[in-house]
């Protein structure tokens, strides 16, 4: 994606241009300079490839798929048109998958090649913390809902994220893994109590018991992209409904966060913050978004509502949104108007239809000259047609007689009489037939 100017306020680029002590710059319009069609360009297809993670890709040209999703049961809850800020996916399919126990051999999948960021970060902190640590920290069961809680709590709690981004990349010293791990554990002690605590059987537990199943997920298909499933990765999100002017349907309003945990973005933006050394580990820059789903159904919104925690979840949710919202970046405005240079001209490469179109007609054709005429055909039979209109000389035509010579003597041109023919040069004749000679007696 191209990197595209921005400023503090709108238009700050013709203030620029004014306090330019060299000669100012000419502008082009706002339509020629083509820089909101690209930001639109590059904001779709952040929202069609990076921002969610993949929950599971189609096989192309023979090749196993780059992801492979758990077992699973899926529930399909129909197509809806969703709109994120400008955008409108239309026809997005919403899935309800739930997750199937798997064997401690069996390796988890998580919709990723390999786990998630927060759950590689979350297991990194027990695996890698001092022999001189806690022994239940190193015997806690890392299950989804504490994942879940642990990424609700780094959110809003930048020691702990940066202590997970540093246990991650494994750059954390021994008291930072210790400290990580204690905060992981104070975490996790309720979820592992209740964990146990729904253990029914007197038998100890052995390493033969199933993993815990994770929670259900909302997987989206959008049309544009139909060989591949996204996840709607769980984290502070508050739901609701809202009814439409017509009365007799209603629409679902999602207010979550993003880069999404675990999607390419949220990596990508992890690894360019702890590929250099020196650098200290900012917060990663999340935005509350506002998804709606038109016309969406009681069954999709129950869906939702379940998934985001019902009414407590969505409480708790709330309260984090709006201290996240405060700690929101301010808003950049885009340079609508650009000067010509290179910028200009690879956003009107980007943008412009790459393939040269050719006129069919030739650069040295004649405009003026006449169109041919169309052919009109004759009717086989004019007078089948109804109300049609013959000329004279057609009806004249049609009662004529055709001239056929009639068989008959050649010499006294009678026709009902025997005929005769003989040799090559005998000629039709009859003789009058003759009575036999009688006597009267």
């Amino acid at each position: 994606a191209m990197e595209l100017p921005v400023g503090p306020h709108p238009c700050w680029e013709l203030e620029d241009n004014a306090q330019d002590f060299d000669e100012p710059r000419e502008l082009r319009s706002i339509p020629d300079s083509l820089i909101v069609l690209q930001s639109l360009k590059q904001s779709r297809n952040k929202w069609l490839t990076s921002l969610l993670p993949k929950f599971s890709a189609k096989a192309r040209g023979g090749k196993p798929p780059d992801v492979v999703p758990p077992p699973h049961t899926i529930k399909a809850h129909g197509r809806y048109d969703m709109k994120i800020g400008p955008h409108v996916f239309s026809n997005t399919a919403f899935y309800e998958v739930h997750y199937l126990p798997q064997e401690p051999g069996v390796p988890a999948s998580y919709g990723q090649s390999g786990a998630p960021m927060s759950t590689a970060m979350t297991q990194s902190a027990y695996s890698q913390s001092p022999s001189s640590s806690n022994s239940s920290a190193m015997n806690a069961i890392v299950t989804p809902d504490m994942v879940s809680e642990v990424n609700a709590a780094a959110l809003s709690n930048p020691t702990l994220n940066n202590l997970l981004q540093l246990a991650a990349s494994g750059r954390a010293t021994a008291e930072q893994l210790r400290t990580l791990g204690l905060l992981v554990q104070s975490l996790g002690q309720r979820q592992q109590h209740e964990y146990m605590k729904d253990d029914t059987s007197t038998l100890p537990r052995s390493h033969h018991s199933p993993r815990p199943i994770r929670p259900f997920d909302i997987v989206v298909e959008f049309q544009e992209k139909p060989s591949d499933r996204w996840i709607i990765s769980r984290g502070p999100a508050v739901c609701k409904r809202e009814l439409r002017s017509d009365r007799r349907s209603s629409d679902i309003l999602l207010n979550v966060t993003a880069p999404f945990p675990g999607s390419l973005l949220y990596q990508l933006h992890h690894a360019r913050m702890t590929g250099q050394d020196n650098a200290p580990l900012a917060d990663i820059p999340f935005q509350i978004v506002t998804m709606r789903l038109s016309r969406a159904t009681h069954a999709l919104w129950d869906a939702f509502s379940t998934w985001a925690g019902g009414e407590q979840g969505m409480k708790k949710s709330r309260s984090e949104l709006l201290r996240m919202a405060k700690k929101v970046p301010p808003r950049s405005y885009l340079q609508y108007q650009l000067p010509d240079g290179p910028l200009l001209q690879q956003i009107h490469d980007s943008v412009v239809f790459p393939y040269a179109t050719k006129s069919i007609m030739p650069n040295n054709a004649d405009s003026s000259r006449p169109r041919r005429r169309a052919t009109i055909r004759k009717s086989v039979n004019p007078l089948a047609v109804p109300g049609g209109i013959v000329s004279s000389k057609q009806q004249q035509k049609q009662k004529a007689p055709s001239s056929t010579t009639p068989i008959a003597c050649h010499a006294c041109k009678q026709t009902d009489v025997p005929l005769m023919v003989g040799g090559s040069k005998s000629t039709l004749s009859h003789e009058p037939r003759r009575l036999p000679d009688f006597t009267v007696l």
